[in-house]
């Protein structure tokens, strides 16, 4: 059932129809051919809304499901052609304090070009090598995926990842493939190249601290936010702070720098009067 509505739900999706206001009649439609959703959908009419905590998280699980399910499937066909694939992971601490891994996989198409995709994301509690070796291990194999069919991976530079005789890549390559390549993320060595370009340039230090000098400025304040807002309001800015967010989110994005940097300090001399209030 979560399939079909799935499919359902992509095809309102890509036609970007509104699938919260055609929920129902989608349900409805799916109902004639699935008689399992024709029972809920009798049974339980009150159900068929987003109003739920649970009904929004099975939903997300059940696009999860498909997701991976699709992606395990398409990864089995590259295999019986091309014989291998490649694996990548991260972890990181999510929005709630817990330590997350997430499995992402390149295979090659039907025309041997690569792709990358998500695999699925666990919840852990050691972040130790040897534990999240064996994690990697577990999810691919229950996945059916042959982990001596591996034939590179791929992770940043933390040492209990990328460490030739302790990490994860080590422990991988004694337990699937002798022959197993390690690369270090290109994204991540992106990401490392641009801060040390950044670090060593006088004029992003200087607008980076400008920018978070504003941040804490003006979010402790509803106060000085309002202005901040009117500012933007007069600018003619389709735009609001989001300063909800934690401290350092507006800084990561550089569309966001490059639009309200020139705004704030246009505004600076204009407004100069009314910081007085802010203090």
């Amino acid at each position: 059932m979560r399939t079909n509505m799935a499919v359902a739900s992509y095809f309102l999706f890509k036609q970007e129809i509104p699938h919260i206001t055609n929920r129902r009649p989608m349900l409805s439609a799916l109902s004639l051919v699935h008689p399992e959703v024709e029972h809920w959908f009798r049974t339980r009419p009150a159900n068929t809304h987003y109003l739920s905590a649970r009904n929004s998280t099975d939903w997300l699980e059940a696009c999860g499901a498909t997701v991976k399910d699709s992606t395990v499937e398409k990864v089995k066909n590259s295999l019986t052609t091309f014989k291998k694939f490649a694996y990548m992971a991260d972890e990181c601490t999510d929005a709630n304090g817990h330590q997350v891994l997430s499995h992402c996989v390149r295979y090659l198409d039907v025309k041997g070009r690569p792709v990358d995709a998500f695999l699925d994301v666990q919840v852990i509690e050691d972040t130790s090598a040897a534990s999240v070796t064996t994690h990697i291990l577990e999810k691919l194999n229950a996945c059916q995926l042959d982990p001596k069919e591996m034939a590179a991976r791929a992770f940043d530079g933390a040492a209990s990842f990328s460490g030739r005789y302790g990490g994860v890549q080590a422990l991988l390559r004694e337990k699937c493939n002798t022959n197993l390549s390690y690369t270090h993320c290109r994204g991540h060595l992106l990401q490392l190249a641009l801060v040390r370009a950044a670090e060593a340039s006088k004029d992003i230090k200087k607008a980076i601290n400008l920018m978070s000098s504003l941040y804490s400025f003006f979010s402790k304040s509803p106060n000085r936010l309002n202005i901040l807002e009117n500012i933007e309001d007069t600018l003619g800015l389709k735009f609001k702070f989001n300063l909800g967010k934690p401290a350092g989110c507006l800084m990561s994005d550089p569309w966001l720098l490059s639009k309200i940097t020139p705004a704030i300090i246009t505004g600076f001399g204009k407004y100069l009067p009314r910081w007085d209030g802010c203090k």
